[in-house]
């Protein structure tokens, strides 16, 4: 999926959702979610090698997310919400373009993707977070960078558009790099992949059952 596309259905999904801000965590969901990840791994294919699991902390809560996916293909990142395993990400690609998979600043509920076109004169980035079990957009327009003047207006670079130094856009709109650095959200980033097989996640989250 081309990044551009995704990330607007992801603003449409801020739009409708009103989303800003993180989900209190109810109690029973803090005792069971292990519990709750069970039930999901008994609806997957233990026997699929290609597949890969792990536990990661997206959000400020004690509850961690489960990963699974196929390294360098696709991703999927489980929360809990309302009792329930629910994929905030599902089966989303690593896709073409440039697009090297998704990561995430552990403890900070930031979710990140970049993407490039036009063999690198754009470069977009995306800030996400997990809002009552769905993927958001931190921010209301679209981040890009761009290495080229667009003075005809059609949308691509030509050869005497190139630029020395890069032009930072919010949207459509023009900005500098310091307005632009305020969309961002710094902190390591780690990337979203599975790193145990099915036996293994599912003995590390049965323990955390007990």
């Amino acid at each position: 999926m081309r990044f551009k596309k995704f990330s607007a259905l992801v603003l449409t999904a801020v739009m409708v959702s009103g989303m800003f801000g993180i989900g209190q965590v109810q109690a029973s969901e803090t005792k069971d979610w292990a519990k709750i990840y069970l039930k999901t791994l008994k609806t997957m294919d233990k026997n699929d090698k290609k597949i890969s699991y792990d536990l990661i902390y997206v959000d400020n809560d004690d509850i961690p997310e489960l990963v699974v996916g196929m390294n360098s293909y696709w991703v999927s990142v489980y929360t809990i919400y309302k009792g329930k395993a629910v994929p905030a990400l599902d089966h989303l690609g690593y896709g073409a373009m440039g697009n090297a998979g998704y990561s995430y600043i552990a403890k900070k509920n930031v979710i990140y993707n970049s993407n490039s076109d036009f063999a690198g004169a754009e470069y977009y980035q995306f800030y996400g977070k997990i809002s009552k079990g769905k993927l958001v957009n931190r921010n209301k327009k679209e981040l890009c960078i761009k290495h080229y003047k667009d003075r005809n207006g059609n949308g691509m670079p030509d050869q005497n558009e190139y630029v020395d130094n890069p032009l930072y856009y919010y949207g459509k709109k023009q900005v500098s790099k310091a307005t632009f650095d305020k969309y961002t959200v710094s902190g390591t980033k780690k990337y979203i992949q599975g790193k145990l097989t099915y036996s293994q996640i599912f003995k590390k989250i049965k323990k955390a059952a007990k």
